[in-house]
């Protein structure tokens, strides 16, 4: 990571991610919709290949790289669906930027960590989106928290990610921390990082509507979808 002094200031990188996650939906034509159920087909068609490997490492969630001009995410599939998909943006994030960002930007002064999760968050979580669906339900008269585990299914995001996304909107969110101060909430011996995902996990096993959903269970698959691509490449060179 790129040391402070040289680092451009939080609410920069934070617009910058923004701008550059508007740009990409716009791009490609993802402006009226949530992308995440689509996002990995929609990397690929940005010829990013992506490679699926279970790691029993909770605090590894993937890598980007680049190799004999192809670009590669890579994607711990030991956790969930909601956290591979939030992964997959981050590691778009590095490359979409280098070639995205406006001249008067520099590129290695950006802490790249914050900056990714930004660029996810804003991919995956629209704001116009997001405050839609939120306030049309309120006014439905939905819970908190049952908006929360909406967006989060429509979006195949974190739980923490659509909760800090509403407080960052300044949405209400009174009663989901009322929820999240019961003190028998499970966080299941998991890493500081993850325990407030893990409270949310809890908390849809109680209040849920439905209780479960596929998302928060690890896959565990392996797999490289774009190697027979790659080799017959090579070979033509």
């Amino acid at each position: 990571m790129v040391g402070n002094k040289e680092s451009i200031d939080s609410s920069k990188v934070h617009n910058v991610a923004e701008m550059l996650a508007d740009r990409f939906l716009k791009e490609n034509s993802l402006t009226n919709t949530f992308c995440g159920a689509g996002l990995e087909l929609i990397v690929q068609k940005q010829g990013i290949h992506l490679m699926y490997k279970s790691i029993e490492d909770q605090a590894f969630y993937g890598m980007s790289a680049t190799g004999k001009g192809n670009r590669f995410i890579g994607i711990n599939t030991f956790h969930n669906k909601r956290t591979i998909t939030f992964s997959i943006a981050c590691g778009l994030w590095y490359f979409y930027s280098k070639t995205e960002l406006s001249d008067d930007l520099n590129y290695s002064k950006i802490e790249n960590e914050q900056a990714a999760d930004h660029f996810a968050t804003a991919l995956l979580l629209p704001e116009d989106r997001v405050e839609t669906i939120y306030l049309h339900n309120k006014k439905d008269g939905w819970g908190e928290l049952d908006i929360l585990f909406l967006i989060a299914d429509l979006s195949y995001c974190p739980y923490q990610a659509v909760y800090h996304r509403f407080v960052e909107l300044e949405l209400s969110v009174r009663e989901i921390e009322t929820h999240l101060k019961d003190p028998d909430l499970r966080t299941d011996k998991v890493l500081a990082e993850n325990a407030l995902e893990n409270k949310f996990i809890h908390l849809r096993s109680l209040y849920g509507r439905p209780s479960k959903s596929p998302l928060d269970y690890p896959e565990k698959m392996n797999g490289f979808p774009g190697l027979m691509h790659i080799m017959k490449k090579l070979t033509k060179e």
